[in-house]
C-alpha cells in the first residue's frame, strides 16, 4: 500500500472511529460502570469483532476481483455511492439517547469482552460498509492478504484506542456525557459526511490518475499529429484513449523527444510506452511488461521513380533517414561509407525532402509512406522499392503499484482478438 494512500485511509479510519456507533456507546458506558480499566475487554471484543467483518468484506472482494479485473472499479464506485447516501443519513438522524444505569453488578472481564464481541457482530450493516469503504484504498494488482492486514491493524489500532480514550473520559451521571448525548452525534454525523465525500474523491484522485503514454515527437502521421506539443489524432491517439478506457483511466499523452523517452522509462515518469519493438531496444527495461504484438511495421526503401532496387545496391547515395533512429541492416552500409545518411528530425519530414528532390531515395516506415502519398497528386507520389525491414510492434506498460499492469495486458489481448487494433489501423490506411 503506497504511503498518499495509507494516509488517507488513517484519517478516515480516525473520523470513523469518532461517530457514535454501538461499540462506542458501549465503550462509554462500560468505562463509566466498570472503569476503563475493565473496559479494555469490552474494546478488545469490539475490535476482534469489526476484524473479523473486515476479513470476510476482504474474502467477497478477493473473490470478486478473482472473477474481474474491472470489479474493482465498479465496486469503488458503488461503494463510493454508497458512502455518501450513509452520511447523508448520518447528518439526518436525531440525536442519540444513553441510558445509564445508577448502579451496575460486577461483571467478568469474559462477559465485557463478549458483549465488546457480539456488539460488533450482531451488525450487518457493518459488512456492507466494509464491503464499501475498503475497495476505495486497494491497489488490485498488489498483495491483498498483506493489504488487509495493514487495513486491519491501522483500524484495530485506531479504532481500541478511540474507545479507550471514551472509557477513560466516562464517569457516572457526568454532565459531559448527557452533552456527548444531546450534541456530539450531529457534530460527528456531520464531520463524517465531510471526511467520506473526501475520501471517496481523495482516493479516486489517487488510485485513478490518467495513465501516461510517451508519444515521440519525431513520429509523423498516421502514427501521430502533434500541434503545440500536443497529440491531437492519429493511429497512437486512437490507441491510447481506447486502451485507457478499457481498464476506466484517461490517457494522457506525454510527447517528448526520442532521446528522453529512455530516461522517462528508468524514472517512472511514464506508464505505457506503445509503438515499440524488442529489435529496437538495446537495453532492457526491468520494470516494464511487454504486451502481444499489435502490427507488425514494415521499413521500406522509397524513391522518386519505380524500380526494383536493394539498399545495397545504392552506391555513394544520400540515403533519407530520420534522426536517431537505427537500421540494423544498414548500419554497415553507413559504416563502409557506401551510404551517407542525410537525418531529418521527422519521419514527414524525410519523406518532405524526398518529395523536393533533395535525395533521390530515403528509408520510411510503409503507413507514413501509404499517408503522404493520399496527398499529393498522381504524378508526385512516392514509390516502394523494396522492403528493408519488419518488425513486430508492442507496447510496454509499466510494473508499479498505480498502474494496472495485468488489466492493461488482457485488455491488449481482449483487442486483438475483437479486431479493434484493425479496425484502428484501416481508418489511417
Amino acid at each position: 500500500m503506497a504511503l498518499h494512500t495509507w494516509l488517507i485511509f488513517l484519517t478516515a479510519v480516525f473520523g470513523l472511529s469518532l461517530t457514535p456507533g454501538p461499540n462506542g456507546l458501549l465503550a462509554l458506558s462500560h468505562g463509566a460502570l466498570y472503569g476503563h480499566r475493565k473496559t479494555l475487554f469490552t474494546v478488545s471484543g469490539g475490535v476482534l469483532g469489526f476484524t473479523l467483518l473486515m476479513a470476510l468484506s476482504m474474502l467477497g472482494i478477493g473473490t470478486l476481483l478473482q472473477a474481474s479485473a474491472q470489479a474493482l472499479t465498479i465496486l469503488k464506485w458503488l461503494g463510493g455511492a454508497y458512502l455518501i447516501w450513509l452520511g447523508i443519513q448520518l447528518w439526518r438522524a436525531p440525536p442519540l439517547h444513553l441510558a445509564m444505569a445508577e448502579k451496575a453488578a460486577e461483571s467478568s472481564g469474559f462477559k465485557l469482552f463478549r458483549q465488546g464481541l457480539l456488539s460488533a457482530l450482531s451488525n450487518p450493516k457493518v459488512i456492507l460498509f466494509f464491503g464499501a469503504f475498503l475497495p476505495q484504498f486497494l491497489d488490485p494488482r498488489g498483495d491483498l492478504l498483506l493489504q488487509f492486514a495493514i487495513m486491519a491493524l491501522t483500524f484495530a489500532v485506531v479504532e481500541g484506542s478511540v474507545e479507550y480514550l471514551l472509557a477513560r473520559m466516562a464517569h457516572p451521571a457526568d454532565d459531559p456525557l448527557k452533552r456527548l448525548q444531546r450534541k456530539g452525534p450531529a457534530l460527528v454525523s456531520k464531520l463524517l459526511t465531510a471526511l467520506l465525500l473526501l475520501t471517496l474523491s481523495g482516493t479516486s484522485f489517487a488510485a485513478e490518475r490518467a495513465l501516461r503514454f510517451s508519444i515521440n515527437d519525431s513520429w509523423a502521421m498516421p502514427m501521430v499529429r502533434i500541434e503545440d506539443g500536443k497529440a491531437v489524432e492519429g493511429i497512437l491517439v486512437d490507441l491510447h484513449q481506447r486502451l485507457a478506457a478499457k481498464v476506466g483511466r484517461k490517457a494522457e499523452m506525454v510527447v517528448m523527444p526520442r532521446m528522453r523517452v529512455q530516461h522517462a522509462l528508468d524514472t517512472g515518469d511514464i506508464d505505457v510506452r506503445c509503438y515499440v519493438s524488442p529489435n529496437w531496444v538495446n537495453s532492457g527495461h526491468h520494470r516494464y511488461i511487454w504486451s502481444l504484438p499489435f502490427m507488425t511495421q514494415r521499413d521500406v526503401l522509397a524513391g522518386v521513380t519505380p524500380e526494383k532496387l536493394e539498399p545495397e545496391q545504392l552506391l555513394n547515395e544520400r540515403l533519407g533517414t530520420v534522426l536517431g533512429f537505427t537500421y540494423p541492416r544498414l548500419e554497415p552500409l553507413f559504416a563502409s561509407g557506401q551510404i551517407q545518411r542525410e537525418d531529418a528530425r521527422t519521419q514527414d519530414q524525410v519523406l518532405l525532402k524526398l518529395s523536393a528532390r533533395r535525395n533521390r531515395y530515403a528509408i520510411s516506415n510503409e503507413l507514413s509512406l501509404h499517408w503522404f502519398n493520399r496527398h499529393q497528386a498522381p504524378g508526385e507520389k512516392l514509390h516502394h522499392l523494396s522492403e528493408v525491414a519488419s518488425d513486430p510492434i508492442a507496447c510496454i506498460v509499466r510494473d508499479a503499484p498505480d498502474v494496472p499492469t495485468m488489466a492493461l495486458l488482457r485488455a491488449m489481448v481482449q483487442m486483438k482478438q475483437a479486431g479493434e487494433f484493425d479496425e484502428i489501423l484501416a481508418r489511417y490506411r
